[in-house]
């Protein structure tokens, strides 16, 4: 029997020169089945902590005996610390210029997250990108100050009783301030009692500042729908990708109202959805059901 810690199944991993997660032979489809319910129960700390045991050459050797090129990527993604994971994925927007993944960590991650995001150096790469790709200058300025406050190491306060989002006479700068230093719980509140915020903000903004504002607006104001329309969106190509992004990113803080507001959508089920990821849907479906 494979040991809960897990320490076991990697040395298996790292000792068999099987193929891994290809077609299961005799004898190893136990293991293999242990390997994905190591991979769904654990905590990531838990994971990138015994992963980072294992040296370079180790790690090269575990990865290429899988034979599924979209598991191989999976397992890596879940092995990454919660930094690894966020970095890879905003350093693979930049390139490809898709904003809405970038809105999509720096609005949706805890302030911790965004703590280490910043001591990591990455804003400083993220503005320059977007300073050079955008062409629409307009708002420029005011995405560039929303995104280096949010990424920053400070400490939040409860958001005032002064602000209101369906006020005329709230300022970018005002807006900016709030979303920036106000803690999330507080701010969550002043957001759901707002009627026209969503409204102001398709009317009033343009461009990545939009696209932040929006994002950090609908997953504060209700996170399961956010992610949820993430999910359900039309775009082949990166549903496979969405859903691992964040089936990994949000299994342990909100995915049970993630998967309440899609099997709540007319002609939608999450477990279909998990289908669609043919040689990863083991090990997501795990994770889902955890």
């Amino acid at each position: 029997m494979v040991e809960s810690d897990g320490a076991t199944i990697l040395k298996w991993v790292k000792d068999s020169k099987k193929p891994l997660f290809g077609k299961a032979k005799i004898g190893e489809e136990e293991c293999r089945n242990n390997i994905l319910e190591f991979l769904s129960k654990k905590k990531t700390v838990d994971r990138s902590s015994l992963w980072s045991k294992f040296s370079v050459e180790e790690r090269k050797s575990v990865i290429s005996r899988m034979t599924d090129k979209d598991l191989k990527q999976a397992f890596e993604d879940f092995m990454k610390s919660d930094l690894e994971f966020d970095l890879a994925i905003i350093r693979k927007s930049l390139p490809d210029e898709d904003w809405d993944i970038l809105a999509e960590v720096i609005c949706s991650r805890s302030q911790q997250q965004r703590s280490e995001l910043a001591r990591s150096g990455i804003t400083k790469d993220i503005v320059e990108k977007i300073e050079k790709a955008l062409e629409d200058r307009t708002h420029l300025n005011q995405a560039v100050q929303l995104i280096e406050k949010l990424l920053s190491d400070k400490t939040l306060k409860p958001c005032t009783t002064d602000v209101d989002f369906d006020s005329v006479n709230l300022t970018d700068d005002k807006i900016i301030e709030v979303l920036s230093q106000s803690e999330p719980g507080s701010l969550r509140e002043k957001l759901q009692s707002s009627t026209r915020i969503l409204d102001r903000i398709n009317a009033e903004t343009t461009g990545l500042y939009r696209t932040l504002l929006r994002a950090y607006a609908q997953y504060l104001k209700d996170s399961g729908k956010y992610f949820g329309d993430i999910l359900m969106k039309d775009d082949a190509t990166k549903a496979k990708e969405a859903l691992c992004r964040i089936l990994i990113s949000r299994a342990q803080i909100d995915l049970d109202e993630i998967k309440e507001y899609v099997n709540n959508s007319p002609g939608q089920s999450f477990s279909n959805l998990i289908t669609k990821v043919k040689s990863v849907e083991p090990l997501m479906r795990r994770l889902a059901n955890q």
